[in-house]
């Protein structure tokens, strides 16, 4: 589920309408202080069963992205994501959507996704042009009022296999987030996170590393990411310096 101003969505990727697993979201708006509508429904336009549509959602002012990963319109769970538009207060269009411009089988291409303003992260952490799973994550630039360009591929030179960067993505602004929290450089599975910056309409940087101060193996850092401003957040379930597997979160600074 995701927040943005008036406006709530929640995904139900189990939903069976208009096929099993299909899947749907549901996006709320705040009418009062404490008052919400009783929402409304969307699908995918092209819905297909074991799509999983809202397995992640994400809202930004006028536009929602919903990932439905095991979409097989390009290859078997190469997956998909679909941006809907706001075109009035509570009415919103039948949604755009939006694959790997490199897609292949199990990809799991919109198992994360963000928004922010005029552009849009979906993961895809089961891409392997860098080994197997070593994942990748794709931004899109929006161009018009409800049209997006193909997209540009984001991954580290030295991704491995099972890295599974993009399983969390996040975008605010300038900047955005993938977490790998599968990289074993600092420990087996410790994890990281890379932060690009857009330098230019639709070009961004190589990225910077980030990881634990006090990494060990299975932390999984990366598991969770968040970026807002100057300030990224990194979630590591399975770190275990208070108890086992009790957990921790990284906030870095960025100036």
């Amino acid at each position: 589920m995701a927040i943005s101003g008036d406006y709530a969505i929640v995904g139900a990727y189990g939903a069976d309408s208009p096929n099993a697993n299909a899947g749907a979201a549901y996006i709320f708006h705040r009418t009062d202080t404490n008052t919400w509508d009783a929402g409304i429904k969307i699908t995918a336009s092209d819905a297909e069963a074991y799509d999983l549509f809202g397995y992640s959602v994400a809202i930004s002012g006028d536009y929602a992205i919903v990932g439905a990963y095991q979409e097989n319109g390009n290859s078997a769970d190469a997956g998909a994501a679909y941006i809907f538009h706001r075109t009035n207060t509570n009415t919103w269009d039948t949604g755009i959507k939006i694959t790997a411009s490199d897609a292949e089988s199990y990809d799991w291409f919109g198992y994360s996704v963000a928004i922010s303003g005029d552009y849009a992260i979906a993961g895809a952490y089961g891409e392997s042009s860098m080994g197997y799973q070593s994942g990748a994550a794709y931004i899109f630039h929006r161009t018009d009022t409800n049209t997006w360009d193909t997209g540009i591929k984001i991954t580290e030179s030295n991704t491995e296999s099972y890295d599974w960067f993009g399983y969390s993505v996040a975008i605010s602004g300038d900047y955005a987030i993938a977490g790998a929290y599968g990289e074993s450089s600092m420990g087996y599975q410790s994890g990281v996170a890379y932060i690009f910056h857009r330098t230019d309409i639709n070009t961004w940087d190589v990225g910077v590393k980030i990881t634990a101060s006090d990494a060990e193996a299975y932390d999984w850092f990366g598991y969770s990411v968040a970026i807002s401003g100057d300030y990224a957040i990194a979630g590591a379930y399975g770190e275990s310096s208070i108890n086992y597997q009790a957990g921790a979160a990284y906030i870095h600074y960025g100036h």
